[in-house]
C-alpha cells in the first residue's frame, strides 16, 4: 500500500510539473494578443486623429493656403483668360467667315477651360462661395457654346451661342470673377484690388453683321432689276416712234385732202 501510495504521489508530481509550462504558455499567449490589440487599437486611434488633422487641413487653414505670390499670379492669369474669351465673343460678332469662327471659338474654349485652374487658386485662398459658386455653374453654357460654334460657325448657330453665353458670363461669372479676386487678395494681404472686366457686345454686333450681309445681297439683286425700267424705257422709246408715225399719217392724210380740193 505505501508503495502505491508513494507512486500515485510521484505520478501526480509528475503530471503537475508537465502542466505547468502548458498553462502558462496559454496564459502568455493570451496576454501577448490583448497587448496586440491595444497596440492596433492605439494605432487605429493615431490615424484618426492623422485624419482629422487631414481633414482641416483641406478646409483651407494657414498652412495649406495660397501664398500672396501664387494668388496674384492666378488673378493675372484669370485675367488674360478672360481677355482672350472676350475678344473671342466680340470678334464672333463682326465676322462672317466660317473659318475664323472656328479659330476664335477654339481659342476661347482654351482660355475658357484655363480658367478653373485659376479659379481654384483664388477660392482656396479667400474662400469666397458665393462667387465661386456662380462661375462654376456658368461656365459650363460659356464652353457648350464655344464647342457648338466651332463644329457649326452657321450664322443662326453662331448668333444663338453667343447670345445664351453672354446671359450668363456677363451677368455671373464676370463680376464673380472680381469678387472672387479681390477676396484671395484680401486673405492672403495682396495690396492689389482686382480688375473689372466689361460685357461683351458680340450677341449684338452679330445681328448687325448678318442684317448688313443681307442688305448687300439685296442691293446685287436690286441692280440686276435696274434693267428694267431701262427695257420698260425702250418701250417709251417705241411708243414716241409710233407717235412719230401716226404724226406722219396724219400729215399724207392732209396733203392726201388738198390734192382732193
Amino acid at each position: 500500500m505505501k508503495f502505491l501510495s508513494i507512486a500515485l504521489i510521484a505520478g501526480l508530481h509528475i503530471g503537475a510539473t508537465l502542466c505547468a509550462p502548458i498553462t502558462a504558455q496559454g496564459i502568455a499567449g493570451r496576454s501577448t494578443h490583448n497587448v496586440i490589440s491595444q497596440r492596433q487599437n492605439k494605432g487605429g486611434n493615431s490615424n484618426n486623429k492623422a485624419g482629422a488633422s487631414g481633414k482641416s487641413s483641406s478646409s483651407g487653414n494657414s498652412s495649406g493656403a495660397p501664398s500672396a505670390d501664387a494668388v496674384q499670379q492666378a488673378a493675372d492669369n484669370f485675367a488674360s483668360d478672360v481677355s482672350t474669351v472676350s475678344n473671342s465673343l466680340n470678334t464672333l460678332g463682326t465676322t462672317t467667315d466660317t473659318a475664323t469662327r472656328k479659330k476664335l471659338a477654339n481659342a476661347g474654349f482654351k482660355a475658357e477651360s484655363d480658367e478653373d485652374n485659376q479659379r481654384s487658386v483664388l477660392f482656396a485662398a479667400g474662400a469666397n462661395k458665393d462667387a465661386n459658386t456662380k462661375i462654376l455653374d456658368n461656365t459650363p453654357t460659356v464652353l457648350d457654346g464655344l464647342s457648338s460654334i466651332a463644329k457649326d460657325p452657321s450664322d443662326d448657330n453662331t448668333a444663338k451661342q453667343l447670345q445664351t453665353m453672354e446671359t450668363a458670363r456677363n451677368a455671373n461669372i464676370l463680376p464673380s470673377i472680381t469678387a472672387l479676386t479681390n477676396s484671395a487678395f484680401k486673405a492672403t494681404g495682396v495690396d492689389a484690388t482686382a480688375q473689372k472686366f466689361q460685357s461683351t457686345t458680340g450677341s449684338k454686333s452679330i445681328k448687325a453683321t448678318i442684317a448688313s450681309e443681307g442688305g448687300a445681297s439685296s442691293s446685287s439683286g436690286g441692280g440686276g432689276g435696274a434693267a428694267s425700267p431701262s427695257k420698260s424705257g425702250s418701250g417709251s422709246s417705241g411708243n414716241t416712234q409710233s407717235t412719230k408715225g401716226g404724226a406722219a399719217t396724219a400729215s399724207a392724210q392732209k396733203g392726201n385732202a388738198k390734192g382732193n380740193n
